[in-house]
């Protein structure tokens, strides 16, 4: 979907995997993937969907869903 591609893009995620570090061991990579993980389970995750013209009401149950990647 890709209102989740743009939070995780937001979250600083997309570039996870650039550096030569593994991104589990990477202290930044774990709060980007935190700032990730609360903008995908909050009201900016609706706001997205509504932005890219999307159903909101096709995601209302998995608004407290985690998503991972």
């Amino acid at each position: 979907m890709q209102a989740d591609l743009n939070l995780w893009n937001r979250a600083g995620l997309g570039q996870a995997n650039a550096g030569d570090r593994t991104p589990d061991a990477d202290p930044a990579y774990q709060a980007s993937l935190a700032e990730y993980r609360r903008l995908r389970s909050g009201p900016e995750f609706v706001a997205e969907v509504r932005r890219l013209g999307g159903d909101v009401s096709r995601i209302a149950g998995q608004a407290g869903a985690s998503t991972a990647h």
